[in-house]
C-alpha cells in the first residue's frame, strides 16, 4: 500500500494522508499522549470517533485511491508543573507546545537575566516560527516579570535589606534541543513562575 504524507509536524498539528490504494483494510493511526482533543477526518466528514491519548485511532473501511485522511493534533501552548517534592523545581514552570519541551536562553532574552525571568502564569502565550534558527522552529513569546535583587556579590543578605524589585519584561524560548547553537550563555528549562519570591 503506498500512502502520502502531508505535514508540519512537529511545528503544526495537521497531518494528512492521501491514500494510493483501494480496498477493504483498517488504519491505525497514533495518537500521541500529550494530545488532548484530537480530530480525526476522512475526505472531510468527521469521523466521530472518541480517543484516548496515547492509543491508537482504528479506521477499518472500503477504501478508494485518493481517500485523504486528517488528522489534527492541536499544540497549546503548556506551562508543566512539577512534583512539589522536586525542592528544585519548587514555584517554576517548563513550557511544552506539542511534543516539544523549551527553554529559555541568554541569547534571545537581553533584557534580564534568564535566572531572574518569572513567567505570567495567567497571559497568553505565542507560538512564533523563526526561520533564521537551524533551518526554522517555532519559539514561544510572552509576557513575564524580571526579579532583580541586588546581593552586592554576596551569597546571602537578610531580607529587610535591598528588597527584590520585579519589572515587567517579556520572555522568548526555543526548543530544548536548539539551545548552545549560537552564543554562549546561560540556558533554563524549569523557570519561575510569577507566584516566585526572590
Amino acid at each position: 500500500m503506498r500512502v502520502t504524507q502531508e505535514t508540519d509536524y512537529p511545528w503544526e498539528g495537521d497531518v494528512a494522508l492521501i491514500l494510493e490504494a483501494e480496498g477493504v483494510f483498517a488504519l491505525h493511526l497514533r495518537i500521541p499522549g500529550w494530545c488532548r482533543r484530537p480530530g480525526l477526518l476522512v475526505n472531510g466528514e468527521p469521523t466521530g470517533m472518541a480517543f484516548e491519548p496515547g492509543s491508537y485511532a482504528r479506521l477499518k473501511r472500503v477504501w478508494e485511491k485518493g481517500d485523504e485522511v486528517r488528522l489534527d493534533l492541536p499544540m497549546p501552548v503548556e506551562r508543566i508543573l512539577s512534583n512539589p517534592r522536586v525542592l528544585e523545581n519548587a514555584d517554576r514552570v517548563a513550557l511544552k507546545r506539542g511534543p516539544i519541551v523549551y527553554c529559555l536562553e541568554q541569547v534571545d532574552n537581553l533584557d534580564a537575566d534568564v535566572w531572574s525571568i518569572a513567567i505570567s502564569t495567567s497571559e497568553s502565550i505565542e507560538a512564533v516560527h523563526r526561520p533564521d534558527i537551524l533551518n526554522g522552529v517555532v519559539t514561544l513569546r510572552g509576557a513575564a516579570h524580571a526579579i532583580d535583587a541586588d546581593f552586592d556579590g554576596k551569597l546571602y543578605r537578610p531580607m529587610s535589606e535591598a528588597p527584590s524589585k520585579k519589572r515587567r519584561t517579556e520572555f522568548a524560548a526555543i526548543p530544548y534541543y536548539a539551545w548552545a547553537n549560537r552564543e554562549p550563555g546561560p540556558m533554563i528549562v524549569w523557570a519561575r513562575s510569577e507566584n516566585s519570591q526572590d
